[in-house]
Parts: structure tokens; sequence; C-alpha cells
């Protein structure tokens, strides 16, 4: 950012980078923290793949799709049945129901879902017959009693776990890169 205030005329590739920036990351960011509670998780991803659409580099959009599709762990199929089931709307709510009652028994492999950059809605971000999904574990027993569900405890979603876990590696990387360079200098005086 600091380069692209300080340029005259900035080249279009940062132009670029500093319009994702402002468009895409920043208000995602916020709305990430803002939103932290598991239920909004594919809400806000759905939130990220809007801002999306306002980028006009198309060599930075399918990075940024990449990126997204690779990381879609907030799309998956059993984490917007749990949005589905908490929201606000009774006809997404009742959606959600009809989905549950086909869900595979058991435990299912994990697999990450194909996103539908199109979707108008954040249940309809990935085509729910193409990919195996079991009941949430979240919801328990309550929706095989055909009950809806609209307040489950507020729980935190991955980012923050995430984002402390890179903090700590951080410093973990911090303390490794001191420790090799003590062994170094040990080492350059041995010699």
């Amino acid at each position: 950012m600091r380069m692209y205030v300080s340029e005259e005329g900035p080249p279009p590739p940062l132009r670029n980078i500093v319009e994702f920036i402002v468009k895409v990351y920043v208000p995602s960011s916020f709305d990430a923290r803002k939103r932290s509670n598991f239920i909004e998780a594919p809400k806000v991803f759905f939130d990220i793949i809007q801002r999306l659409n306002e980028i006009e580099d198309f060599q930075l959009l399918r990075t940024a799709k990449n990126s997204l599709s690779k990381n879609s762990h907030s799309a998956h199929p059993e984490v917007i049945l749990t949005a589905m089931v908490c929201d606000p709307s009774q006809e997404v709510r009742l959606m959600a129901l009809d989905l549950l009652r086909n869900t595979t028994p058991g435990i299912r492999r994990y697999q990450d879902p194909v996103i539908n950059f199109e979707a108008r809605a954040y249940h309809e971000m990935v085509d729910f017959a193409s990919i195996p999904y079991a009941s949430p574990a979240l919801l328990g027993d309550i929706l095989f009693q055909g009950q809806l569900v609209q307040n489950l405890p507020l729980l935190p979603s991955n980012t923050e776990g995430i984002e402390r876990l890179i903090c700590d590696v951080k410093k973990a990387l911090k303390l490794i890169s001191k420790l090799e360079n003590l062994d170094h200098i040990v080492q350059r005086r041995q010699a």
C-alpha cells in the first residue's frame, strides 16, 4: 500500500493488488472477526465470493477462486447445513431438514466441495447431490426428532483457531531460527 501511495502512476499489477486488498481482503477480514461464530462461517465465505465479483483482473480473480476452492472448509455441506438449520428464514430451515433426510449414514470421508461461484445464496454454494455428507455432529439427535433448531451455542469458527495456530507457528519458527543462528555461531567459533 505504501508503494502504491508513493508512486505517481502505479503499474497495473500494483493497482490490481491494492484493488483486491481494498475490495476483498480487508472487508472479509473484518467480517470474519465480526461474525466469528461457526454458524456464520458459510455466510462469511459466501460474502467473500460476492466481493470477488467486483474484481476486474481475470488473472487475480482466477488465483483468488483457486485459493478459495482449496480452502473451502466453510463451504462444506455439513457446515452449510448447520447454518441452514439455524437460519432466521423458516423456508431455509425446512430446506435443511429435507437435505438432512438424505444424509449418508455413518462417518463419511472428507472431500472438498466444488464451489459454485455463481451462487445467489450461501446454501447454493455447493451441489448437495454431488458430494457425500453426513448429518452434522453438532446437531446431534435433534434433527432425527424432526425439530427445527434456531439457536445453537456460539462456537468459534476455524478462523480464530487457525490464526492462533499461525501465530504459534510463527513464534516457534522465530525461536528455531534463533537456535539455528546460535548453532551457526557456535560452529564458526569451533572452526
